[in-house]
């Protein structure tokens, strides 16, 4: 697959300019606590605990079926960092410029077409924001999906079902964009790689949701059965309810109020993927995400955008090749070009929302309006020199500890003491015994169970703990022999 020189150029200085972005976020402890539940299970599986996850105090496998992440085991443990996180992502999240790059060469008159729309890819706001999102292993299914299509419209089934089953080890909302895949490819070119593509994604979701998650959770807590659990106990029973009922689930939802959502997407890509039949693969992921009762998963800051946004970047193509037949060629010209200028003056958009005023911005734009107020700040103190001062004397504090320390810590400090014996703190439990514990002040309530700080430094010190270092963002606290 032959890429321009050029090409490579951008995609390296993507990987460079957001991998240091991310560490820099990362060094002031500005992530979300989501890269330490990756780095835990990394860590684990390369010491021989495959996919233990003490943040979930079980396997990783029963929350999500992730064995994608199976594929870059291999790299962390040649290069045991966050660094090699930050960067693999930035690796996943840029390359699929290129599968951009040979799709819309295939499909589009317009020469220029081509290296506009994979620039206009790089600088999209619904893919570089997915960097300071911490790691999740959907991320891995844009390159994915676009390598999918690639190798559809090339006719190579090797590679194309190479490609499936890889998207099937993602995550088990993949099945469903595999689904309708089947369907897309049996209605519009090949009936028999259609119906395998169909019963792949039918049979890895049903296998996926009913026998592995469940085996793995040991039926435990499962996060979809929360979400959705006014439509069904299961698939089936959701299935049912949504056929014979729509209208509790409709009501349930609030969908009609969540409608801006979906005119968010559309107006992103200047609704050219209306032009496709191909932007119906992402019926199932509106659904998912407007029929939740979390409403996180609207955020368009967060990962629940991953398997939307490359179905409508190819949905743009087709619908761009459509426009092509109907009218000349320069209207085709100064569709892309405006989709160029309207996604860069949308990134713009996006970093004012961010970095400026985030939660003034809140109150006009749907960027913000479904995310939690306690992560837009995250963006606004990143470079303030009195926070990046506190945590290098954590660092230099965690570095100066014996090996083999015991420690008790939440989501956020968890990557930086991980090579000793840590583990991650839960206030429920009724005994703490380790040597330290360390709490960040920024942690959300939830992740402490619920408990207000003072409640918890309280009961830590009655453990007989005695506070040694505290600061703005954090407490430290040694138990007493």
């Amino acid at each position: 697959m032959k890429v321009p020189l050029w090409l490579w150029i951008a995609i390296i200085l993507y990987i460079i300019v957001f991998t240091s972005a991310m560490y820099v976020r990362y060094y002031t402890y500005q992530h979300q606590g989501s890269v330490t539940v990756v780095e835990d299970v990394l860590f684990n599986s390369i010491k021989g605990k495959f996919f233990q996850s003490y943040t979930f105090s079980g396997s990783f496998l029963g929350r999500h079926f992730s064995m994608i992440y199976i594929t870059i085991m291999a790299i962390y443990y040649l290069f045991p960092s966050i660094l090699t996180i930050f960067v693999l992502k930035s690796f996943f999240l840029s390359i699929g410029a290129i599968f951009i790059y040979r799709i819309t060469k295939n499909k589009l008159k317009y020469k220029q077409a081509k290296n506009i729309l994979s620039i206009t890819y790089l600088i999209s706001p619904l893919i570089w924001i997915l960097n300071f999102d911490d790691f999740f292993a959907i991320i891995i299914a844009i390159p994915l999906i676009l390598a999918i299509i690639f190798y559809l419209e090339e006719k190579k089934w090797t590679y194309y079902f190479v490609f499936i089953i890889l998207l099937l080890l993602v995550q088990e909302e993949t099945s469903f964009i595999i689904i309708m895949l089947g369907i897309y490819v049996f209605l519009k070119s090949n009936k028999k790689v259609g119906i395998i593509t169909f019963l792949s994604g039918l049979v890895g979701l049903l296998l996926i949701t009913n026998v592995f998650i469940p085996y793995f959770s040991e039926g435990e807590y499962y996060i979809y059965s929360i979400r959705y659990s006014y439509i069904g106990e299961d698939f089936f029973d959701a299935l049912k309810t949504i056929i014979t009922n729509p209208e509790q689930v409709l009501n349930n939802s609030q969908v009609i109020n969540k409608v801006d959502y979906v005119l968010f997407f559309l107006l992103t890509f200047l609704f050219i993927p209306l032009f496709s039949y191909f932007s119906l693969i992402t019926l199932p992921m509106f659904f998912l995400n407007l029929f939740s009762t979390n409403t996180d998963v609207l955020c368009v800051l967060f990962h629940y955008t991953a398997l939307i946004t490359p179905i409508f970047f190819i949905s743009t193509i087709y619908g761009l090749k459509k426009i092509g037949k109907k009218y000349k060629q320069t209207t085709v010209k100064k569709i892309v070009i405006s989709f160029f200028i309207f996604t860069l003056l949308l990134s713009f958009v996006f970093l004012f929302s961010l970095i400026i005023n985030p939660n003034k911005f809140q109150e006009i734009s749907v960027i913000n309006k479904y995310c939690p107020v306690s992560y837009l700040p995250n963006f606004n103190y990143v470079f303030i020199k009195e926070k990046i001062k506190n945590y290098d004397e954590l660092h230099k504090f965690t570095k100066n500890l014996p090996e083999k320390t015991t420690i008790l810590t939440t989501l956020k400090t968890f990557p930086y003491t991980k090579d000793m014996n840590t583990r991650i703190l839960f206030p429920r439990a009724e005994k703490y015994s380790t040597e330290y514990i360390i709490l960040d002040k920024e942690e959300n309530q939830e992740d402490y169970d619920g408990f207000p700080l003072s409640n918890l430094s309280e009961k830590i010190i009655k453990q007989n703990y005695t506070l040694i270092l505290k600061n703005k963002n954090y407490l430290i606290y040694k138990k007493i022999e």
